[in-house]
């Protein structure tokens, strides 16, 4: 999933890279610059759960989450050492760690960290990410088998079957006002002194 962001759309940066055309600026090494900005904005979407917030996770993923952090949390060997009311402790400790405590779209963070820059022109910058699964965070929709009659979505007592699941939009990929800011300083240092 990936998006471009082109000058259009930010009234004062359109003005800036009009006069960088005006001049005949090289502005491809500015969108790489751009590019940079961009990806610490979306970095910070991920810190927050969003910017505006994103949609908290259904209660049956909180349960198969939980379900997972107990079974994390049994494949210790303070759990195996534990009495039965130490085990509770270490078992309720990685819930609220993993479940309650966690962000979402951060489990493995490999989301997060696929985000990269990617073609840059004069006049745009290429950012997304590869993974197979950045589209429906990004836009939403449902998941539907493919070569089974099912969903098996696994649990400590085997698997869970669903006919489908809906995954609510969650845009990370997502630009805020304060950007313009960082777009436009760096769009004006590079057309006084020709870097960034």
């Amino acid at each position: 999933m990936n998006i471009v962001i082109e000058a259009q759309g930010l009234p004062a940066v359109e003005r800036a890279f009009e006069e960088l055309a005006r001049r005949s600026i090289n502005t491809k090494p500015l969108m790489g610059i751009i590019g940079h900005i961009m990806q610490q904005s979306i970095a910070k979407n991920f810190e927050v759960g969003g910017r505006p917030a994103w949609k908290p996770l259904s209660p049956f993923t909180q349960m198969v989450y939980t379900d997972m952090a107990i079974q994390k949390a049994r494949g210790t060997k303070a759990w195996r050492n534990a009495g039965q009311r130490g085990r509770q402790g270490i078992e309720n400790r990685r819930v609220a760690k993993d479940v309650h405590g966690g962000k979402i779209l951060n489990r493995s963070g490999d989301l997060k960290k696929s985000i990269t820059v990617g073609e840059t022109t004069n006049s745009s910058v290429e950012i997304g990410s590869s993974l197979v699964y950045a589209r429906i965070h990004q836009l939403g929709g449902t998941v539907r088998p493919k070569r089974f009659d099912a969903l098996y979505i696994p649990t400590s007592n085997g698997y869970i079957r669903r006919q489908q699941s809906t995954i609510p939009a969650r845009p990370y990929l997502m630009l805020q006002n304060e950007d313009e800011t960082f777009i436009l300083r760096a769009a004006e240092s590079y057309l006084v002194g020709g870097t960034p």
